[in-house]
């Protein structure tokens, strides 16, 4: 889903900026979910706000991947500061593919 993948990646950028904890997290990713599909069923918004933290994992990943790329282009050490701090977000992270995986297949 697109939009799971937009929110994922705004929320690795929020994260970024401003590390939060779990809960904060949670409360962050309900309340995107409500404004943005307020009229969907309870378990549809569910599913949505697991595959919007399973694409946090993924987002980052695919930063990280364009960041090492980026470092071995140019000088000084940015892209590769900027990339262990997406590996540490997905690090962080992946274990929500598990969870995404988990609720689907039941």
């Amino acid at each position: 889903n697109i939009a799971a993948y937009d929110f994922g990646k705004f929320l690795v950028s929020y994260t970024i900026a401003d590390p939060v904890d779990d809960d904060a997290l949670e409360t962050m990713l309900a309340a995107l979910v409500e404004g943005y599909a307020s009229d969907w069923d309870t378990l549809a918004k569910a599913r949505f706000q697991t595959s919007v933290l399973a694409m946090m994992p993924y987002v980052a990943s695919v930063n990280f991947m364009s960041n090492v790329r980026h470092a071995a282009t140019e000088v000084g050490d940015r892209w590769v500061k900027r990339g262990l701090v997406h590996y540490g977000i997905f690090a962080r992270y992946k274990h929500n593919w598990k969870a995404l995986t988990e609720a689907f297949s039941s």
